[in-house]
């Protein structure tokens, strides 16, 4: 299948954004920057949001036909790939979709799929449901990487039967690579890909919410195996942000949330080259 060349999106809803969009920019790469809530900022006071005002914001911000890499800043933004793979649809019918996170993005019991409201970490399931990713039986064409739990218990029960994965990949084992080659066996051949950077360990970028213990080559070398096995599509990589808004890290319990700052950040510099390498492998470049 011959899909058209890449066209890149800075997605800029902060300060953050706009860093990110300003330093691709005078690293001369052709970007395409771009305010996907102006005149919307009351939209993002909270960060649910009806589906159907992410996917429109979208569709007015990405207006190429062709295959498009979208960089945004905080992982609170995650949940406009719903719009972006809502974009994506008109290039392929049936895709895969790869999730690189430290987290699944799935709660919420998707009881009320048409009208749900979505937000960061409450996207895919509704994103399966009503983009182009595809489905054999009762599996989706869909699978996580690097997400710390597959499921909560209380989820299992309202999935099993309706909603099973091509394949989950927890952590960094030593046979990574051989499990991603045969989960990448079972998807189709063209797919998209969203990589949020808290999947990286807490010195390889700047991000929030609790990390991962990925490093950046270990990542670099997920996304290579993936663009030489796969047609990928359509992409975005979110997380990095200056925010000094606590890291969450749950733990599992009833107790709930504990603070997990780090006393050093890495540097902006760091941070954009691990943008600026894995936005060089997706686009074969």
């Amino acid at each position: 299948m011959e899909l058209p060349e890449w066209k890149m999106y800075s997605l800029e809803l902060d300060n953050d954004g706009k860093d990110i969009g300003t330093y691709f920019q005078s690293q001369g790469y052709d970007i395409e920057r771009v305010k996907p809530i102006e005149g919307k900022e009351s939209l993002l006071l909270n960060f649910y949001l009806p589906a159907k005002s992410v996917e429109d914001m979208i569709a007015e911000s990405v207006t190429t036909k062709e295959k498009f890499l979208a960089l945004s800043s905080h992982g609170n933004y995650h949940h406009l790939t719903y719009g972006l793979c809502k974009r994506a649809d008109r290039l392929s019918k049936r895709y895969g979709y790869i999730h690189i996170d430290h987290h699944n993005d799935l709660f919420g019991d998707g009881s009320d799929l048409d009208t749900e409201d979505i937000h960061c970490g409450k996207f895919v399931r509704k994103l399966c449901h009503d983009a182009n990713v595809g489905k054999t039986g009762l599996r989706r064409d869909l699978l996580f990487i690097g997400t710390k739990v597959m499921l909560p218990y209380y989820m299992l029960t309202q999935y099993a039967g309706e909603f099973l994965f091509t394949g989950f990949m927890g952590g960094i084992v030593s046979d990574l690579f051989c499990s991603l080659e045969r989960n990448l066996e079972r998807l189709p051949d063209v797919v998209y890909l969203t990589v949020d950077l808290d999947v990286l360990a807490p010195d390889q970028i700047r991000t929030v919410f609790d990390r991962g213990n990925m490093k950046a080559e270990k990542l670099y070398n997920l996304v290579e195996q993936i663009k030489q096995r796969k047609n990928i599509i359509s992409a975005d990589i979110v997380g990095y942000t200056t925010s000094n808004q606590p890291r969450s890290a749950y733990d599992g319990k009833s107790e709930g949330f504990e603070d997990v700052r780090d006393e050093e950040e890495p540097s902006f510099e760091k941070s954009m080259k691990v943008y600026e390498n894995i936005a060089r492998i997706i686009r074969g470049n």
